[in-house]
């Protein structure tokens, strides 16, 4: 009998954590959008951006010019704007190749 109220708690706890996480991504992401309509121009592909990182939190300059048909220049300045507004942050440390992740987002799985 102790096995099925140790199956329900985790139940409880599982489903508590999930509406949690739930509730963070939906202010999270009412808080990146709310900043990326002062990108002016170019706030349509942050938000295209935006979604894709929803999906895979890790992306380089290189793959943002191919998905959003950039030059590699459009893409490195979009990047460097979603970083300072503290969307993105770089992770290698490294000159070149460099690769952003979505952090902020990432950090909710990871708890």
């Amino acid at each position: 009998m102790h096995w099925v109220k140790f199956f329900l708690t985790a139940v409880v706890e599982t489903a508590t954590k999930g509406k949690r996480t739930f509730i963070e991504i939906m202010q999270l992401r009412n808080e990146v959008e709310n900043t990326i309509l002062t990108f002016g121009k170019r706030a349509e592909n942050a938000k295209k951006l935006l979604l894709h990182l929803y999906q895979r939190p890790v992306i380089s300059v290189n793959e943002t010019a191919e998905m959003l048909d950039l030059s590699h220049q459009s893409a490195s300045i979009l990047i460097r704007k979603l970083e300072e507004n503290n969307i993105l942050s770089e992770t290698t440390g490294y000159q070149r190749n460099r690769l952003y992740v979505f952090l902020r987002y990432f950090n909710l799985f990871m708890e």
